[in-house]
């Protein structure tokens, strides 16, 4: 065989087995971060618009519990900073009818 030809098939060989390590690799990782006894919860998904990501997951929490929330209803009615959350989220519960709800800082 000639010089090239050993070459390439060698660097395909590589190449493939590099890969399935890779995979294998990735199973691996993927069955290990599962927690025995832990549920996926079915919170809906919000796309962050520019740098909020404080807004749009405090809004799919929200959502999940049944608010009608958006990325732009918490910037504007509980604040834009993680600071900001828990306070303002203690007052805008009650406002919003849920006065049953009942928020804790530690």
């Amino acid at each position: 065989m000639e010089r090239k030809t050993v070459i390439g098939f060698l660097t395909v060989l590589l190449i493939i087995l590099i890969f399935g390590v890779y995979l294998s690799i990735s199973r691996d990782s993927l069955r290990s971060t599962k927690t025995p006894g832990s549920v996926k919860l079915d919170v809906p998904y919000i796309s962050q618009s520019g740098l909020g990501c404080s807004e749009a997951s405090t809004a799919m929490v929200l959502k999940y519990y049944g608010y009608d929330a958006s990325q732009k209803l918490v910037k504007e009615e509980i604040g834009e900073f993680f600071e900001e959350l828990l306070p303002g989220l203690k007052e805008y519960l009650p406002k919003s009818h849920y006065a049953s709800t009942v928020v804790h800082t530690y």
